[in-house]
């Protein structure tokens, strides 16, 4: 099915604009997943004043898959204007008439191969490298507009599937999920770039949180100081105007720094990571 950005229209275009500023003037943008009430939307809800993402496909041209990657990202900014600021970004990034159909299996090779660049080839296993390679071949058809069956998406999830269950090392098991994930066709299957895209951040900031040196020991040491700070000292004393945070701080205080820390870098992990998404996607749409 071929598509037309805006049906070629620059007045579309600015329609959507208008209902988007509209929306976050009136303080009725809601970042997050698609939707539309009396009450406001999200950013893709505001510009179509709809929750069908059918509707999405009629009223813009352009694809659904498209849609959820939108408020996928919209939902993971820092703020409301952020969140606009995006909308009106992507809006202009895109030429009247463009069909964006097939880009949404580029944007899943990009993503595919920045996971791959962090596992060399050497220490990837053939089960592994045949689904990341028959996926991949899957995504470069389609973006090229050519028919792909079903029957071979469904091959390759099943060789996907297979490939993950035999894997132990971390890097290579993050490869694996995020390939499993990408073994649906973005035509048929229109949560399957932003479910791509949401698995390649996880796989990263998991990464990220390993390269700090935080582990699940420290997640079940911290839990059990905090179990401990509440039952010894605020369930007692419910009046006190305290937090487990503010113990933590009083009687463990490398423990809070070290907490502390952590928090932030899994902060910047997940901005920089988002920034990437958004810079791929940016690059397949002009």
């Amino acid at each position: 099915m071929t598509l037309s950005a805006f049906h070629g229209s620059e007045d579309v275009r600015a329609l959507l604009l208008q209902r988007l500023q509209q929306q976050a003037a009136a303080e009725r943008l809601q970042p997050g997943p698609l939707a539309w009430s009396p009450e406001g939307g999200s950013v893709v809800g505001c510009m179509i004043e709809s929750d069908d993402p059918a509707i999405w496909q009629a009223q813009t041209g352009l694809p659904v898959w498209l849609a959820v990657v939108v408020d996928g990202v919209a939902g993971l900014l820092p703020s409301r204007a952020d969140a606009q600021a995006f909308g009106e970004r992507l809006l202009a990034a895109i030429a009247p008439g463009a069909d964006l159909q097939g880009a949404g299996s580029t944007l899943v090779v990009h993503l595919l191969d920045s996971m791959a660049a962090g596992v060399p080839a050497a220490r990837l296993t053939p089960e592994l490298a045949q689904a990341v390679a028959q996926v991949r071949q899957l995504h470069g058809h389609a973006a090229a507009g050519a028919e792909t069956a079903p029957a071979d998406w469904k091959a390759a999830r099943r060789l996907a599937i297979a490939a993950t269950d035999a894997l132990t090392d971390p890097a290579q098991m993050a490869l694996a999920q995020c390939v499993e994930t990408a073994a649906w066709n973005p035509v048929r299957s229109s949560s399957c770039v932003y479910d791509t895209m949401r698995v390649w951040r996880g796989a990263l900031n998991d990464q990220a949180i390993r390269e700090f040196g935080w582990t699940d020991a420290d997640d079940k040491d911290m839990e059990t100081i905090l179990r401990q700070l509440h039952d010894t000292y605020l369930l007692p004393a419910p009046h006190l105007k305290l937090t487990v945070f503010d113990l933590l701080e009083e009687h463990y205080p490398e423990k809070a720094l070290r907490l502390r820390e952590n928090y932030r870098n899994q902060r910047e992990s997940g901005a920089e990571t988002t920034r990437r998404a958004t810079d791929m996607l940016f690059g397949v749409l002009g």
